[in-house]
């Protein structure tokens, strides 16, 4: 499989700027709806999904429930881990999730507030190292 962080052309041949990197947000209550969302990406995805959910200190099965209800591969990833193509990465129980230079960055700090739901997603997008003008946000 391709590596994600690869630098790409920026602009797709027949159109827009193209985005390869997906962010979804939720909440404790998200699992059907995240999914859901799974179950609906091809195995030929040519992206990588992140996924932050405020489960918490918690052990975590979300990976696993995602891979099972989808045709993605779904994990935890470790520390600097290459981004990859068709992946759903999930950030562990009480980390941060960055992504830098083509990695996914593991982090502790303050805890997000389950009521920031939305800001804390959207603050996840600027803390990219460079901004990254392939990803879309979802909240």
């Amino acid at each position: 499989m391709a590596d994600a962080g690869s630098e790409l052309s920026g602009r797709h041949p027949d159109g827009p700027r193209r985005r390869d990197r997906i962010v979804i947000g939720g909440s404790a209550g998200s699992l059907d709806t995240l999914r859901a969302i799974a179950r609906h990406f091809p195995a030929e995805f040519p992206g990588s999904i992140f996924v932050v959910a405020h489960i918490g200190q918690s052990r975590s099965t979300l990976p696993d429930l995602l891979r099972k209800a989808g045709r993605l591969s779904a994990s935890h990833p470790q520390e600097e881990e290459p981004i990859r193509r068709g992946h759903i990465y999930v950030a562990p129980p009480d980390r941060h999730l960055l992504i830098e230079h083509g990695k996914v960055c593991l982090s502790r700090g303050a805890p997000a507030s389950i009521l920031r739901g939305r800001r804390s997603i959207l603050c996840f997008a600027r803390l990219l190292r460079p901004p990254d003008p392939r990803l879309s946000v979802s909240c």
